[in-house]
């Protein structure tokens, strides 16, 4: 795997990987951000750049925004026993925002072929959550045959406080009509050192219990074993802390 290639993320299907990276097109002679993902039957990538097929590029869209600062995308399938044969296939979960970090909001990509996660994508939406506040690092929770989407939130415009909230989901792309839960909120010292953050959550199912690890404020400069809270989720709604240490940024896989 090249290091410098932005925000990886790995998903597992039928025996393979699929690895997607934040990847700039240049598209009439501009660059503009977008996505590539790559296929291997190993989990090793060493030429993910170079074995990569672009999927989505900012020119895709007319919705201003959802044009620039493309974070962490995330690629996730749903079967037909999930969430319905009419909404079953890979989708793309993003970041993107007009160009002002504080209008950062998180979309949803749906794959036109539902079987093939290295063709072309349509923007299915923007995910509304509760708030419509700034938002980040989406990623989706199946908990007891049910949909939630996790992300890094501001309990307020302006604030400097990055929370991790929870919210059911109607279906892949589309929130559902309640409340967000706030699941964990920056108050230990380490977690206070460079901003008050949790951000990039991800889930992870040990046995019968399910976890959302996810990053805290430990600067970019510091050594690659870093601080990271581990939180413990008894329901979608309830939570306890623990700590773990893992690396500064976020690489999560996922399995289905």
């Amino acid at each position: 795997m090249q290091a410098w290639l932005a925000d990886p993320f790995v998903a597992e299907k039928d025996g393979k990987y699929y690895y997607i990276i934040v990847s700039n097109a240049t598209v009439n002679g501009t660059s503009v951000p977008g996505f590539r993902v790559a296929e291997s039957s190993e989990i090793l990538f060493a030429n993910a750049n170079y074995d990569s097929m672009p999927v989505w590029n900012a020119t895709m869209t007319d919705r201003a925004d959802c044009k620039q600062e493309y974070w962490a995308p995330e690629l996730h399938y749903f079967s037909a026993a999930e969430v319905g044969a009419a909404n079953a296939g890979w989708y793309i979960y993003f970041t993107a925002d007009d160009g002002d970090n504080e209008n950062h909001r998180m979309f949803v990509l749906r794959a036109n072929d539902p079987e093939n996660p290295t063709g072309s994508y349509s923007l299915a939406g923007k995910l509304a959550t509760a708030g419509n506040l700034w938002a980040i690092d989406g990623t989706v929770l199946r908990y007891s045959g049910k949909l939630y989407l996790v992300w890094s939130g501001k309990p307020q415009a302006g604030s400097r406080t990055q929370n991790l909230y929870i919210q059911p989901m109607q279906n892949p792309y589309t929130m559902a009509n309640s409340a967000a839960v706030c699941i964990s909120t920056p108050t230990l010292g380490y977690e206070l050192l460079n901003g008050h953050i949790n951000e990039g959550p991800q889930a992870l199912k040990l046995g019968n219990t399910t976890h959302i690890i996810s990053r805290t404020s430990i600067p970019l400069r510091a050594t690659p074993a870093t601080p990271a809270r581990r939180t413990w989720i008894s329901s979608p709604s309830t939570s306890t802390k623990m700590h773990a240490f893992g690396a500064n940024l976020r690489c999560g896989m996922s399995a289905t």
